[in-house]
């Protein structure tokens, strides 16, 4: 495992202050997912570090950022619940576990992640960065299973190139998304003349 997968990337240049897109960043803590789709070099990544690093109070963040290798659904599985232990040490020890060392089946697998999650009272923000990355089938389709059993006190923050095939219309009506695309994550005029003005 590729420890530097699981660390929220490094700010490496002086950032302005985003009033409007963190307004919407924290609106998402109210939902189950806030989806942040939008073309590479957009800022998706860097909006949300910039946001865990000012609004870390309001819970834990478990961060995995994602590749093509991330298609094997046992890796995928181990990357996201290390980063959780990681966060929330002993939570997910057993199931870290079970993934190494013996075949799960998937749909038990989810019922015990969910199960574990209900067990802790912390808040947990658990980022999938570049989820464009994933194509697998199987890995939609468990995640469609998580986000329709998510327990309220876990978020889920996906940044991604492209919508993933889960049923987001759905989420829509249920009010349980936040979307975040190009248009909110461009500067204003305001803002843009902030960033030349400190320049």
């Amino acid at each position: 495992m590729l420890s530097t997968k699981l660390l929220v990337p490094m700010l490496t240049h002086a950032l302005i202050a985003r009033p409007r897109l963190t307004d919407l960043l924290m609106a998402g803590m109210k939902c189950a997912l806030t989806l942040i789709s939008a073309a590479a070099g957009s800022g998706k990544t860097t909006a949300i570090a910039e946001w865990l690093r000012t609004f870390s109070s309001p819970g834990f963040a478990a961060w995995v950022s994602l590749d093509e290798e991330d298609n094997d659904p046992q890796r995928f599985w181990l990357y996201v619940l290390i980063a959780i232990e990681s966060s929330l040490p002993g939570l997910c020890l057993p199931l870290i576990h079970a993934l190494r060392t013996q075949r799960v089946s998937s749909s038990t697998f989810l019922k015990h992640v969910i199960n574990a999650f209900l067990q802790s009272e912390q808040s947990l923000f658990l980022v999938l960065d570049d989820y464009h990355a994933v194509t697998n089938p199987v890995i939609h389709q468990a995640m469609t299973y998580l986000l329709e059993h998510l327990p309220r006190r876990v978020h889920l923050i996906v940044a991604t190139r492209s919508d993933p095939p889960w049923p987001l219309s759905h989420l829509r009506l249920q009010g349980q998304i936040q979307e975040i695309h190009m248009d909110q994550l461009s500067g204003t005029s305001e803002e843009v003349a902030t960033f030349f003005d400190q320049g």
